[in-house]
């Protein structure tokens, strides 16, 4: 008899110390919840972690604010952790958020879908996930995802630019400038204006993106990408002076603009400045190597623009500009 009343009172020692455990954890999530600022948030929920380590709603919010500060690979961890006890369609999302921020677009992809599995309706991971199959190259897919939101809602014009770079991607020009046009009839902004600007840019037709990009800039001055891709378009009409002009308007507002600055060398170079095509090109090189390695290759310029989508111009005026 002894020995079975010594067992019981072990028991509800043990489901006592489970429900104090829980109890404090809960009132430390609570208190990661009110609090003012985020660092100070998320080190409540790592004590109501401590305290609870299968405490979902913790690791839910803190991988929230982890993802806030840009740590994804945190986020993942907890997300995951609520993942692999309760799986929801939000925990799905947020970790798919999570990945595509660190570029892993096949991980982000098959969590869109899993979110989009668990709650049908859910239709920010339908969004995403376009955006995410436009990342992986997956354009018809991207395209039966947009024509899915617009369907449910067609006074969204990003959709519409969405759709229009779509087809653009799959080559149905006439179609994907029908796409922007509505778009920009339901918002008639910088963005849009620029947004198409860059679908002609990409087709090579220079006018009519410049005549974009100023429409553009007159909406919104102070609009420095817009700026940018109308010296561009002026570079690629081999208009220098005019290149050079947009250029130095968006280094005014992006002052370390290293692809700015690379296309202003180049303008300078054809303008015959080379003394000016020298300093914009060094100063573009010192911004992506402030160390002064002696490593000096196109690779320098791997994280722009110009290596992704011009890189065989990028590599003659490198050399060019490098013998200056």
């Amino acid at each position: 008899m002894g020995k079975v009343k010594t067992v019981s009172i072990l028991v509800a020692f043990l489901i006592f110390c489970s429900l104090f455990s829980y109890g404090q954890a809960g009132k430390l999530f609570r208190k990661g919840l009110r609090a003012n600022d985020i660092h100070e948030s998320i080190a409540f929920f790592d004590k109501a972690i401590a305290e609870n380590p299968k405490h979902l709603n913790a690791h839910f919010y803190r991988g929230l604010y982890r993802s806030e500060l840009e740590d994804y690979f945190g986020a993942i961890l907890d997300f995951t952790t609520v993942i692999s006890i309760k799986p929801d369609p939000d925990s799905f999302y947020n970790r798919a958020n999570a990945k595509f921020s660190l570029g892993d677009f096949k991980g982000a992809h098959s969590d869109y879908v899993e979110a989009i599995n668990w709650d049908r309706t859910f239709y920010e991971a339908y969004y995403n996930l376009g955006i995410t199959q436009l990342n992986l190259k997956k354009y018809k897919a991207a395209l039966r995802s947009f024509n899915f939101l617009l369907a449910n809602d067609p006074s969204d014009f990003m959709l519409y630019t969405h759709v229009g770079y779509t087809l653009l991607k799959l080559g149905y020009y006439k179609y994907a400038f029908m796409f922007y046009n509505t778009g920009i009839k339901l918002d008639n902004s910088s963005l849009s204006y620029y947004n198409r600007g860059l679908a002609y840019l990409e087709i090579n037709k220079f006018d009519e993106a410049k005549n974009d990009f100023q429409k553009a800039i007159e909406l919104d001055h102070k609009n420095a990408s817009a700026h940018y891709y109308h010296g561009m378009a002026e570079l690629f009409s081999r208009n220098y002076d005019s290149a050079i002009s947009s250029f130095d308007n968006a280094l005014s507002f992006k002052a370390l603009d290293y692809e700015a600055l690379f296309g202003s060398a180049i303008a300078h170079f054809h303008a015959n400045d080379l003394e000016k095509a020298k300093a914009h090109y060094n100063k573009a090189k010192n911004i992506l190597n402030p160390k002064g390695n002696k490593f000096d290759s196109i690779s320098l310029f791997e994280t722009s623009s110009w290596y992704e989508d011009e890189r065989n111009m990028l590599a003659i005026y490198f050399d060019k500009l490098n013998s200056l």
